[in-house]
């Protein structure tokens, strides 16, 4: 769901392995002025970004338990994921997904969208 944060995919993953993604669906990321709803999909709006990234775009990863004292959470290290991409796991952990969008504008979003997750062989 575009309106919510990090997104638990109920996929544990491997550290080393590598696996391939793939994005489906359209969503609204934000309303204009006029209240024009602004469409994205997975790749995201390069018209507008948010930490550097396309607004709307997906991103991932993994989770692999509370963090050590005074250590970011794995979640903080991010990977563009967008329609599609190939991935090598750094960590065994639980697998997350979140479309990029300030926690503060999420309100606005609307929709969903289908993530595929395969280990390559």
């Amino acid at each position: 769901r575009a309106v919510e944060g990090w997104q638990c995919a109920g996929l544990e993953v491997d550290a080393g392995t590598t696996y391939h993604t793939r994005a489906l669906g359209r969503y609204t990321i934000a309303r204009e002025a006029d209240g024009t709803p602004l469409p994205a999909e997975p790749g995201g709006v390069t018209l507008r970004y948010y930490n550097n990234r396309p607004l709307g775009e997906l991103l991932l990863a993994v989770r692999d338990g509370e963090p050590a004292d005074g250590a970011a959470p794995s979640l903080a290290a991010s990977l563009p994921a967008g329609l599609k991409t190939t991935f090598t796991a750094k960590r065994s952990g639980t697998l997350y997904f979140l479309v990029n969008d300030s926690p503060a504008q999420r309100l606005d979003n609307e929709g969903k969208l289908r993530v595929q997750v395969m280990p390559a062989n």
